[in-house]
């Protein structure tokens, strides 16, 4: 029986140290490749995250043509070994939110959220800090 400790994100910082990660060098695949391990690993919670994005449901009402056009205008890429499309055209600083989110959701540590950041060339420091509590 497998043991995840949602605390710090199962092992993910072992999969950003890995050898594998480590040997994609292009940032796109990094993206891709943390998406995949997310989807994984943690399918229950990725496929919850997914389903509660913004653009989401406007998808629903869409044909396949229609579907398959914004696919092509956002070079969205299939995220390996999922059902699940990632959107290439995003800049780099909605790509870190994502990221952060993502993670948050699926239950890592911030100190394991930076180290994806960092991994993925994302500056962690491009976003202003989350002052919880202010209004």
């Amino acid at each position: 029986m497998k043991t995840v400790e949602l605390s710090d994100g199962g092992n993910l910082p072992d999969f950003l140290g890995g050898p594998e990660f480590r040997a994609l060098a292009d940032s796109t695949e990094r993206y891709l490749a943390l998406l995949a391990w997310c989807a994984t690993n943690h399918a229950s919670d990725f496929a919850d995250f997914i389903s509660h994005q913004e653009s989401g449901h406007r998808y629903l009402m869409l044909s396949r043509e229609e579907v398959q056009d914004i696919r092509a205008h956002n070079h969205s890429r299939q995220i390996d070994g999922t059902q699940y499309w990632a959107v290439m055209t995003i800049d780099p600083k909605s790509k870190r939110r994502f990221v952060r989110r993502l993670l948050e959701f699926i239950g890592c540590r911030d100190e394991t959220v930076t180290e994806a950041g960092r991994a993925l060339g994302l500056d962690p420091e491009a976003e202003p800090a989350r002052h919880l509590g202010a209004a």
